[in-house]
């Protein structure tokens, strides 16, 4: 073989070569055609969560039909929407732990400005696999901060066996989507009046998507006495005492919240004085003996 072929195969031969780490995943040389794609997954796949609440998402490979087999690596990437989202953190599951062997997590990237995580990627020592099955590879914890819908999309998904780097295993991914919403914040005033008076209830709720839906229980027994669009009501008690109202309101989207507050219906006020007979050019006297749920200055 003279000099240039000795020097092309040498030159294929080192371009065939890949390095491997222990803490990532590299490019595979091909992809198994030996079993069946292994499902990737979000978990929940799809979510609705009010705005402010941390919440976790679970990457999760393997179903009851087509488990995760012969797994020794992963990596992971994903795309989120940043205006609705952050990404708290993004700690390695327990699969690959699950093996009895040491494993060798790598800290992920997180970029909460532009919506990705990169870099989450974890290997099994000695090439060792993990069992036959399903299991979360990671886990994924957001905070919603902003109202709005989030799509939840993988960037990257590799699963490698042994010998690693040699092989990519079959992979099917399933994306997801979360919803983040704010519930409103309800609120009213009341007049407290007297007894034979209607008592007037004004709505101040803030928050969520108008039109609402209100549902008034003005004495708190647990039944509605009056639902639909009443903002600003008003109730006559058949009594004088005190009292617990009680509002419901629904937003636009389905998204409800309550809220109560005392009440007091006075009884009418019973007046009685007594006057003392003078006589004429002399001032006459009056004087109050009785009242009830008067206020004097």
């Amino acid at each position: 073989m003279n000099k240039k072929w000795m020097s092309i195969l040498m030159a294929s031969v080192m371009a065939s070569v890949i390095v491997f780490s222990a803490f990532a995943i590299i490019p595979a040389i091909s992809t198994s055609g030996d079993g069946a794609e292994i499902p990737v997954y979000f978990d929940p796949s799809e979510d609705t969560i009010p705005i402010g609440q941390e919440f976790t998402v679970n990457v999760t490979v393997g179903n009851e039909t087509n488990p995760a087999y012969n797994v020794t690596s992963n990596e992971i990437a994903f795309e989120f929407n940043p205006a609705v989202l952050q990404v708290v953190s993004v700690t390695n599951g327990p699969y690959l732990a699950s093996s009895g062997y040491s494993t060798f997590p790598m800290t992920p990237t997180i970029d909460n400005v532009n919506g990705k995580v990169t870099g989450a990627a974890e290997s099994i020592s000695g090439g060792n696999v993990a069992p036959t099955g399903t299991g979360v590879i990671w886990t994924i914890t957001f905070n919603a901060t902003g109202v709005g819908f989030s799509h939840v999309n993988f960037t990257k998904v590799w699963l490698a066996e042994p010998p690693a780097p040699g092989h990519l295993l079959p992979v099917t991914t399933t994306n997801g989507t979360i919803e983040v919403y704010e519930y409103p914040t309800v609120s009213f005033t009341v007049t407290d009046t007297c007894f034979c008076k209607d008592t007037q209830f004004t709505d101040t709720t803030t928050g969520g998507t108008v039109p609402y839906t209100y549902r008034w229980d003005f004495d708190n027994d647990g039944t509605y006495e009056l639902e639909g669009n009443y903002p600003n009501p008003t109730w006559h008690y058949p009594a004088a005492g005190s009292y617990t109202a009680r509002l419901n309101v629904t937003d636009a989207n389905g998204y409800g919240n309550e809220t109560s507050k005392s009440v007091e219906v006075f009884e009418v006020p019973t007046a009685d004085f007594t006057v003392t007979n003078v006589c004429f050019c002399e001032d006459t006297r009056f004087t109050a003996v009785s009242y009830t749920h008067l206020t004097l200055p």
